[in-house]
């Protein structure tokens, strides 16, 4: 339990900074966001979806064209079989491309003497029903006829690499079973992915009969169903084609994006999900040189980049190993968001966001399914407060400003307190002279975690945090708080000032 008798709720829950977890540490469940202490007839259950551990609808793309349909899950890859035999990603040239240069619509085109291989994929639909498509299309850029065989490959593996293995660790993702009935390909007996065209044949195999371009070349038959108890079953969906010079076929999967196979078919077109997304992306236009449209272009897929990223209200900076809510993060997106029209999905994040705060006023730094995070990152409260000032300013919301008014008052307060923390006499000795004042030692970068430091990046959020609210108490006609936060704001500047000196003398900047 905490010692400060001033805490607003005596029976908690306390922020981390408020209790003394030296004291029965044993007894206590670390749940990320939220540690919980045991007692006598405490019984806790989690229920976890044992297979993926969370539900994400984010498809990743390959560049050379590969697809990983959720968190996690399987990929999808191509090969091509030739007059000369089966071509890979490492037989031709690839090339990237986005539709009109920076829809949220990639295309990976492979490049052969012999074939060319463009795949393109879209998700159409809204959140309950949306389904990823993927779009190959087969051209014999030849002056006779071909016959080209597409095999279109289920492995056992993400397009994430084991490189990136915060909280989803990336690399293989096992296949158990594999079959194709229904029309369409069962992965550990759910259906997940589902061709419009129906394949020619479907052949299957266990990790024993090697990679599939090894026993597609192979004379063995192949079954339509496999088992492989390590996990590494592989299956094909082959396509025979016969192309004209210069003509073309294309092959269109739909792809359940939830783990639990739902599929349900919309009517959106290719064209219609373009026509939605340049909505979206351009609401707001930047006028450049034409030789610099590329850098507007950059902007835009940016801007859909976090708009599919969205888990609900909460925006996050990745869909795999970042997928949580950070307050700086959220800050700044959103400062991009209020510029290119979208105040509704800042509204929306903020007003999600700011329950989170805990009783003594600290901004969480970070947000995820398990609450928010108590580690100590100074920065968060000038984020904050920066947030809610910026989302004024843009939208003139007068009665979200009030709304929110409780949450920025108890923010500077807290900030108040942690700077009184550092303006000590033993500040002010020896080298410790440059913290007098300051946002006291914290993890806000990743290079501290181990070991907590003071930072000026703490510091100049914060006094940006202040800057907004005076501005906030102004508007909203509080003066007297106004006042206080003018006060604060003067004396922290003050001692930032003073910090950066003599930083600046001993390191002789």
């Amino acid at each position: 339990q905490p010692e400060r008798a001033e805490l607003t709720r005596p029976k908690g829950p306390w922020d981390v900074d408020d209790v003394d977890l030296s004291e029965g540490s044993g007894n206590r469940i670390d749940l990320g966001g939220l540690i919980v202490t045991g007692a006598p007839g405490l019984e806790m259950r989690l229920n976890v979806d044992e297979r993926t551990q969370a539900v994400s609808a984010v498809m990743l793309v390959a560049e050379d064209g590969a697809l990983e349909l959720s968190k996690g899950s399987f990929s999808i890859e191509p090969l091509i079989r030739t007059q000369r035999g089966w071509l890979t990603w490492a037989d031709v040239k690839i090339e990237q491309s986005l539709a009109d240069g920076y829809l949220p619509m990639p295309s990976v085109t492979w490049r052969h003497a012999e074939v060319q291989l463009t795949t393109t994929a879209y998700t159409s639909g809204g959140a309950r029903d949306a389904v990823t498509h993927a779009v190959y299309r087969v051209v014999n850029p030849g002056k006779k006829p071909a016959r080209l065989t597409l095999a279109l490959a289920i492995r056992p593996f993400q397009v994430n690499p084991p490189a990136q293995f915060l909280n989803t660790v990336g690399g293989v993702s096992p296949i158990h079973e594999l079959a194709f009935q229904g029309n369409a390909v069962l992965v550990d007996a759910v259906p997940r992915v589902f061709p419009r065209t129906p394949p020619d044949a479907f052949q299957a195999a266990s990790i024993e009969a090697g990679q599939p371009c090894e026993w597609l070349a192979s004379s063995t038959p192949r079954a339509n169903r496999v088992r492989d108890e390590g996990g590494f079953a592989s299956g094909v969906m082959l396509y025979e084609l016969d192309l004209p010079a210069g003509g073309s076929r294309e092959i269109t999967l739909d792809l359940a994006l939830q783990p639990n196979g739902v599929f349900k078919a919309n009517s959106e077109s290719q064209e219609d999900v373009a026509a939605r997304w340049r909505e979206r992306l351009n609401r707001v236009d930047a006028s450049v040189p034409k030789d610099s449209r590329a850098l507007a272009d950059t902007l835009k897929t940016a801007l859909a980049h976090v708009l599919i990223n969205r888990d609900g209200p909460a925006l996050q900076p990745g869909s795999r190993a970042y997928e949580r809510s950070w307050i700086r993060d959220g800050a700044l997106t959103s400062e991009m968001l209020l510029r290119l029209g979208h105040e509704d999905v800042v509204k929306e994040f903020l007003r999600w966001y700011a329950p989170y705060q805990f009783a003594n006023g600290k901004a969480p730094c970070c947000v995820d399914r398990r609450g928010a995070d108590p580690v100590p990152e100074n920065d968060s409260q000038g984020e904050f407060l920066f947030l809610i000032d910026e989302t004024y300013r843009y939208t003139r919301d007068i009665e979200l400003l009030r709304e929110l008014w409780p949450a920025a008052r108890k923010t500077v307060a807290y900030m108040d307190k942690l700077r009184l923390s550092e303006r000590t006499e033993e500040n002010q000795q020896g080298d410790r002279k440059a913290f007098y004042g300051l946002m006291p030692a914290s993890i806000s970068h990743e290079g501290y975690a181990a070991k907590p430091m003071h930072s000026y990046w703490d510091n100049f959020w914060s006094l940006a945090g202040y800057e907004s609210a005076v501005r906030i108490a102004r508007t909203l006609g509080q003066k007297e708080d106004m006042h206080r936060f003018i006060e604060s704001r003067d004396q922290f500047r003050s001692d930032l000032y003073r910090s950066l000196a003599v930083a600046m003398q001993a390191h002789d900047i």
